[in-house]
């Protein structure tokens, strides 16, 4: 019997919690003394410019060595009607002892000027750690053209930025996407977030990959229909998360007679998804009753069954579940909420294990 192969793990993307909003202002941290800090470091992105990472950098100017910015947090998904967030960024640059500006710019993706703020003018002592806090309405501003932030250190006496880092992001897209398209292309969607590091601002979005998922179901030598073959990748910095998932088939055939049928005769399976360091695996969320000598499955329990944490074909049912079409429904994948529908099969031809009765090969056994 032919079965799928496991996708290996590539990499592993640090989880990092996300900042709503915060009202006071914050201590920064300084790397260089790390002792007195309250405000907590960032870990690095070390595939950041990997073209599998989750998160995409932004430009930076004449950033030296030793120089530093940063968040406190990630800022974002937003979503309209937020309350105005309060954006703070901690600093240190080689300048000299200088007079300089802070300054915050939004501007619309592609379009104008929609925020500016620049602080008062005030003497930096070179390679000192500052920190700087702008309230900003970004529901207010943020369009689906999205927004592009701009944290900049200008002369005292002018607007010229000395050091100037950007980077951009969007509102979260609910959509509908084809399976084939999946299977075609890695999904990638635009930044719905972005934080500061140490050495730039990064966008951060949202990665799906189900470039390796087979088109075929396999069915063990005892019938079981598993799912553990089944995989796909979810890479961020956000938590996996989803709404729903389920299988469905038609059994018009009446394979089934003790699960519940809707009025085309199609049978719904609830699903549960398993994040293990970004590889999502699929399981069945209920526990069903079984005949262990029919195989037969039934969703309440009835003498003579036994209940399973597996969903079983019955007994000489193989060949007439042949190339059956199974779907897979996912709702709401990650902060984008994604939702597809997957189309499988089950290709008895497939199977060389089997009972005695429909198998190229089989095995004198049973379950446990």
């Amino acid at each position: 019997m032919s079965k799928l192969a496991l996708l290996i793990l590539a990499f592993i993307i640090p989880h990092i919690s996300y900042v709503g909003k915060f009202d006071v202002p914050f201590e920064p941290y300084d790397p260089l003394n790390p002792s007195t800090n309250t405000f907590p470091s960032l870990p690095p992105l070390s595939s950041s410019s990997s073209s599998s990472s989750s998160s995409s950098s932004s430009s930076s100017s004449n950033n030296g060595g030793g120089e530093y910015v940063a968040t406190e947090g990630i800022y974002g998904p937003f979503k309209l009607g937020d309350p105005d967030y309060d954006l703070a960024f901690a600093y240190r640059f080689n300048l000299g002892n200088i007079s300089i500006k802070e300054r915050l710019r939004l501007f619309n993706v592609g379009g104008g000027l929609v925020y500016d703020s620049m602080k008062s003018p005030f003497t930096y002592t070179n390679n000192t750690l500052q920190s700087v806090t702008f309230k900003v309405p970004i529901s207010s501003l943020l369009t689906t053209n999205g927004l592009e932030i701009r944290f900049e250190i200008c002369a005292g006496s002018s607007a010229t930025p000395l050091r100037s880092y950007q980077t951009t992001f969007y509102f979260p897209k609910a959509q509908f996407i084809d399976y084939y398209s999946l299977q075609q292309n890695i999904f990638m969607s635009k930044n719905i977030a972005f934080f500061g590091d140490g050495g730039s601002l990064l966008g951060i979005n949202e990665r799906l990959d189900f470039t390796q998922m087979s088109d075929y179901l396999d069915v063990d030598y005892y019938y079981r229909l598993s799912l553990d073959p089944l995989n796909f990748r979810y890479n961020s910095l956000f938590d996996f998360s989803y709404q729903s998932a389920q299988l469905r088939f038609n059994d018009k055939e009446n394979l089934f007679p003790y699960l519940s049928h809707d009025a085309n005769n199609n049978i719904t399976l609830p699903l549960i998804l398993k994040s293990d360091q970004s590889v999502i695996s699929f399981a069945f969320k209920n526990k069903y009753y079984i005949n262990k000598r029919t195989l037969q499955m039934s969703e309440t329990f009835m003498p003579g069954y036994t209940l399973t944490d597996d969903f079983y074909l019955p007994i000489n049912g193989k060949n007439i579940f042949n190339h059956k079409v199974i779907y897979i429904d996912i709702n709401e994948i990650g902060v984008n909420k994604i939702s597809t529908t997957l189309t499988l099969h089950y290709d008895v031809d497939k199977s060389l294990m089997g009972l005695g009765h429909d198998a190229i090969h089989y095995l004198i056994g049973g379950m446990g």
